[in-house]
């Protein structure tokens, strides 16, 4: 560890002698570390190097990139799903509320996150509901959360539309991505989620390609967490086809969001009144 201090001093000095300047005059993204990476603590033989936080912060970004979470969906968290969407009154049909209905996706997207830091197999998840009811959300906020708590998980987030649309890309020469890799990506990601499966049309060699993701995590029991907009297995059966059904249900456990409204217009047009109320 002395031999590493002593490369790191030695580089900050050569860099300051370089530039022929004054060490506290020179201009750091970090003053921290100097743009080093590391912090020195210590002095003589007690010194150790220490990674400084603005290297943490650079880290946690490449990991959420890396998971594919788009910036949008990076502040969804467990603490700002917003229940007010959600009414508390029974239905007419005499099942339970939509505010019950949304807790009990909430517990459930908890106790995944939960079981993965733990270290403990985890029951997939499959949230179904009409877009914009809170699926994504719900979703996203369950990696968010783990790669807060648990940096070092291959999470891996993957709108179905436009991994189909990676895969296809494969087929032109100029592509050095192989179709192979993609799938294997998805097949073998140690937390896999999947949204906006429906959102497509599915023909049979979209459904291979599905079928073989979902049946590899079916058999391997990976944790999967799938958004649907399809609202009941029939649904899914005349679109993703009976063999895919069947095995999302066999590895996922099912849980209906809903809400009078598409909370998205919800959103937009709360702000629309905001701005002119100002």
């Amino acid at each position: 560890m002395d031999s590493v201090n002593k490369i790191i001093k030695s580089t900050i000095n050569h860099s300051v002698n370089n530039k022929n300047t004054d060490y506290n005059e020179i201009n750091y993204q970090c003053n921290d570390c100097k743009d080093t990476g590391y912090v020195l603590i210590g002095d003589g033989l007690d010194m150790v190097a220490r990674i400084c936080t603005c290297q943490k912060a650079v880290n946690s970004d490449k990991r959420i990139k890396s998971a594919r979470i788009s910036k949008l969906l990076r502040g969804c968290t467990f603490d700002k799903f917003d229940y007010r969407y959600y009414s508390k009154k029974n239905n007419t049909d005499g099942s339970i509320s939509y505010y019950d209905l949304a807790e009990k996706a909430m517990d459930a997207a908890a106790a995944f996150v939960y079981s993965i830091l733990q270290n403990k197999p985890a029951d997939s998840l499959l949230f179904i509901g009409k877009t914009g009811r809170g699926k994504t959300y719900l979703a996203a906020s369950i990696a968010n959360e783990i790669l807060e708590r648990k940096p070092n998980s291959q999470l891996l987030f993957i709108i179905v539309p436009d991994l189909l649309n990676e895969i296809r890309s494969t087929y032109n020469k100029d592509n050095e991505i192989t179709e192979y890799q993609i799938i294997d990506a998805a097949r073998n990601a140690e937390i896999l989620i999947l949204d906006d499966l429906g959102a497509h049309n599915y023909s049979d060699w979209v459904k291979d390609k599905l079928y073989s993701i979902i049946d590899f995590r079916l058999q391997e029991q990976l944790p999967t967490v799938i958004t649907t907009n399809l609202l009941d297995p029939p649904a899914m059966d005349h679109v993703i086809g009976e063999r895919i059904t069947s095995r999302i249900f066999q590895l996922c456990k099912t849980y209906r969001i809903a809400c009078d409204r598409d909370i998205r217009l919800l959103n937009s047009y709360e702000q629309m009144q905001n701005e002119f109320s100002k």
